[in-house]
């Protein structure tokens, strides 16, 4: 429980209060907080992709091996990214441990819970008010837009400070292990892209 309500507390205060809750994450540096936000966005994603939820609803059979290949690639990705930005960290002249960064990281898959779950109710939402993609005012589309940029300012901004605070780099140092990470991307959707797994990057 106790880890419960600090990761509530968490999460509410990167939205209310976002830099003294990330000092707050990082001195404390229990990664459990976030693994555990981190296994209920995944899993409940997870769940409605696979037909869990309709399952248990409707009786209907559902894919336990997609729910589970899949919530294996977030994990990895998550673990992938961790480890990512502690390397670039050290790169760079910061001194952390990698579960105060893993501690931090797991909140960032906030924001995309909030971009897919918004989404998907934005859209099953509008879809049954208007009748149809076709019918959707424009402004509700760029509405749509400045929430999914929102999303993803704030998960840049999560990154920032995880380089920032968690990882105590200077600015021209935050800057230099954007430069790693960016390129370390690169050279991981290209690998994605020759395997031909999939085009966008799980992280």
């Amino acid at each position: 429980m106790r880890q419960l309500r600090k990761m509530q507390s968490w999460a509410w205060g990167l939205v209310r209060a976002p830099y003294p809750t990330a000092e707050a994450i990082a001195g404390d540096g229990d990664f459990l907080p976030g693994l555990l936000l981190f296994v209920l966005t995944t899993g409940g994603a997870m769940a409605v992709h696979s037909g869990a939820l309709a399952a248990l609803a409707y009786g209907r059979a559902w894919h336990i091996r997609y729910f589970i290949q899949q919530c294996g690639m977030d994990l990895a990705g998550l673990l992938l990214g961790t480890s990512a930005i502690y390397a670039a960290i050290r790169l760079c002249g910061g001194e952390t441990a990698w579960t105060r960064v893993l501690a931090f990281w797991s909140f960032s898959y906030l924001p995309t819970a909030l971009f897919f779950g918004g989404g998907l109710l934005g859209l099953v939402a509008f879809t049954r008010l208007f009748g149809g993609l076709a019918n959707i005012p424009q402004p509700i589309f760029l509405l749509g837009w400045f929430f999914a940029a929102l999303m993803f300012l704030w998960k840049v901004w999560l990154l920032l400070t995880t380089l920032r605070v968690v990882g105590n780099l200077t600015l021209p140092d935050v800057a230099k292990a954007c430069l790693l990470l960016a390129a370390g991307l690169f050279l991981y959707w290209c690998a994605l892209q020759a395997l031909g797994w999939q085009r966008i990057p799980y992280i």
